[in-house]
């Protein structure tokens, strides 16, 4: 199971169905205040995070996870491209960092990996 936090509607559909499509059951949240909730009592195996969300942002959810010692893969899935950006969201403990616009296939060879 995969949990997937992104307040883009069609992009969160397009993936969401590529991960059904390829077997997963997909738990889709837009707002991270109902994601941080959800992610207390959730058993997901993965969970990607886009950043920038109403309510809580992306970064602190993962700051949250980490810190009560949920160590499950986290994605960070989001517009900021720059260095100092990608080095934050790994440093908070993400495990991968993929910055959008980005091609399908990436993001399912991210899963895998």
């Amino acid at each position: 199971r995969i949990t997937l936090v992104e307040d883009n509607a069609s992009l969160a559909k397009g993936i969401s169905y590529r991960l059904q499509d390829a077997g997963h059951a997909v738990d889709h949240i837009a707002d991270g205040a109902e994601a941080e909730d959800h992610l207390k009592e959730d058993g997901a195996d993965l969970v990607i995070l886009d950043i920038n969300l109403p309510g809580t942002d992306g970064l602190t959810l993962l700051n949250q996870l980490r810190g009560r010692g949920d160590m499950r893969p986290v994605i960070l899935l989001t517009a900021r491209a720059e260095t100092q950006d990608r080095v934050t969201g790994l440093d908070a403990g993400a495990d991968d960092y993929l910055i959008k616009p980005f091609e399908q296939a990436e993001l399912a060879a991210r899963l895998k990996s």
